[in-house]
């Protein structure tokens, strides 16, 4: 198989302490939306809501551009495109590759999911390459990381500091009702494991793809159990 251009980037998540990050790599050709995807899996978020993709022009340029997942009439959703200061045609995100864009980013990349909770997850760009042994199987992957990620609609970051606190006392008002609401005894907010994310990240972005692009049945219980980590027991 050909070369391809790839990737290196450092994320963490915006505003929470202890910190939880990432450092990954992705190839080129994938799209904009996929590149969300794979951010998405990387901190334990579940497709339940909008998300966008916003970055800076380079070039000392005050233009940034803005890609926003937004709901249409039919159910689904669309991918619309908007250069901030600007009145542009809107572009569909998941026709767009991340080596396309890669050219004119300046300092990184700003993803947001739920814009309720209002997750944020900056990024910066460490490094890119071109690698002559690129395989389909080896991107996207995680190199190093720490923290467990976020949980779904439980405020945003300072309720997440909340269930933190309350899993690491394991006792309590708290604990009990987040134990029941979430269905689980124990959550080591702390906890990364690497080789169990690279394991997701072969799995879960394509499970995202068709739930936000093809609008199909609900996933199976198969790719349920791997989006809520049920195969673990």
């Amino acid at each position: 198989m050909a070369g391809q251009m790839a990737y290196q980037f450092y994320a963490e998540l915006f505003d929470y302490e202890p910190l939880v990050w990432r450092r990954f790599q992705v190839a080129g050709n994938i799209s904009l939306s996929r590149f969300c995807y794979v951010l998405m899996t990387l901190f334990e978020m579940k497709a339940s809501h909008l998300f966008s993709l916003e970055f800076p022009l380079g070039g000392g340029s005050e233009r940034s551009w803005r890609y926003e997942c937004l709901p249409f009439a039919g159910g689904g959703y669309s991918f619309d495109e908007v250069e901030e200061k600007y009145d542009d045609d809107a572009l569909d995100m998941s026709q767009v590759r991340l080596a396309d864009v890669m050219g004119n980013v300046g300092r990184g990349f700003i993803f947001t999911y739920d814009f309720g909770d209002n997750w944020a997850v900056p990024m910066e760009i460490e490094d890119s390459f071109f690698d002559e042994k690129y395989r389909s199987t080896k991107y996207p992957r995680v190199l190093e990381g720490e923290g467990y990620g976020i949980v779904e609609n439980c405020g945003g970051v300072y309720r997440l500091s909340d269930v933190a606190e309350a899993y690491k006392k394991r006792r309590g008002r708290e604990y009990r009702e987040f134990r029941e609401w979430l269905g689980i005894s124990d959550l080591d907010m702390s906890v990364f494991d690497r080789k169990d994310m690279n394991f997701k990240l072969k799995k879960i972005p394509k499970i995202y793809e068709v739930i936000y692009e093809h609008w199909l049945d609900w996933p199976s219980e198969e790719d349920i159990a791997l989006i809520e980590r049920d195969y673990i027991d």
